[in-house]
C-alpha cells in the first residue's frame, strides 16, 4: 500500500490485489480514480499542478522487470 495527501488534503491511497487508486475525500469517501491490471500500485507522487503519478508493478513479470520496459496505465 502507498499514501500521500493532495493539495487539497485529501487522502490518495494506492492498494495491491487488486492494483488501484483511491482517492478519500473529508467525508472519508472513497473514489477509485484508477482500476490497474496491475499486481500493485507502490508509489505515489503529486506534481505542483495537481497531475498524480504512481509507481506499479505486477508480479509475475520478471521478463518485463528485468529489461527495464516502462508502461504508462494512465
Amino acid at each position: 500500500m502507498s499514501l500521500a495527501l493532495d493539495a487539497r488534503g485529501n487522502m490518495l491511497a494506492g492498494t495491491e490485489s487488486p492494483g488501484r487508486l483511491y482517492r478519500f475525500d473529508a467525508a472519508d469517501h472513497p473514489y477509485v480514480l484508477l482500476d490497474s491490471e496491475m499486481t500493485e500500485l507502490r508509489a505515489i507522487a503529486l506534481a505542483r499542478d495537481g497531475a498524480v503519478f504512481v509507481a506499479a508493478v505486477s508480479r509475475g513479470d520478471d521478463a518485463a522487470a528485468q529489461s527495464g520496459e516502462i508502461t504508462s496505465i494512465a
